[in-house]
C-alpha cells in the first residue's frame, strides 16, 4: 500500500453486496477505510455526509443510476472535484460514450482485475 493512501475513505456505490463486501474486504486490507451505499440515492446522501476521498459507483442501479449521481455531484462545489471510478458490468457503448462526456473519470467494466483498480486509486488519490 502507498503511504499517501492510508486512512483515504472511499464510497462504493453498488446494488450488488457481493461486489461491496469483497471491495470493502480488499480496502480494508489495503488500509483504505470504506464505506458503502446501495443506491444513488443513498450514495448522495453519503457523499454530502462523510466525504469520501474516492468515490467507486456502478451505472446501473435503483432509484439514481452512477451517471445521475455523478451528474448531481457536479453541481456542488464542495463534491464536485472528488475522483470518481464508474465499474460497471455495463460495456455500453451509449454508457462509455456518456461517461466520456462527463469529463475525467476512470471507467472500469466488470469483471476487473483487482491490482488494476488499486492502482488506479492510489494514481486518483495522489
Amino acid at each position: 500500500m502507498e503511504n499517501n493512501a492510508r486512512s483515504k475513505k472511499i464510497l462504493i456505490v453498488d446494488d450488488c453486496i457481493e461486489i461491496r463486501e469483497a471491495l470493502q474486504e480488499i480496502f480494508d486490507f489495503e488500509g483504505l477505510q470504506a464505506i458503502s451505499a446501495s443506491d444513488g440515492e443513498e450514495g448522495i446522501n453519503l457523499v454530502k455526509k462523510e466525504r469520501p476521498d474516492l468515490i467507486i459507483c456502478d451505472i446501473t442501479m435503483p432509484k439514481k443510476n452512477g451517471i445521475e449521481l455523478y451528474q448531481e455531484l457536479l453541481l456542488d462545489n464542495k463534491i464536485r472535484n472528488t475522483p470518481f471510478i464508474f465499474l460497471t458490468a455495463q460495456a455500453v457503448k451509449k454508457d462509455i460514450k456518456a461517461v466520456k462526456l462527463l469529463g475525467s473519470v476512470e471507467y472500469i467494466t466488470k469483471p476487473f482485475n483487482i491490482d488494476n483498480l488499486l492502482e488506479i486509486i492510489y494514481r486518483l488519490l495522489k
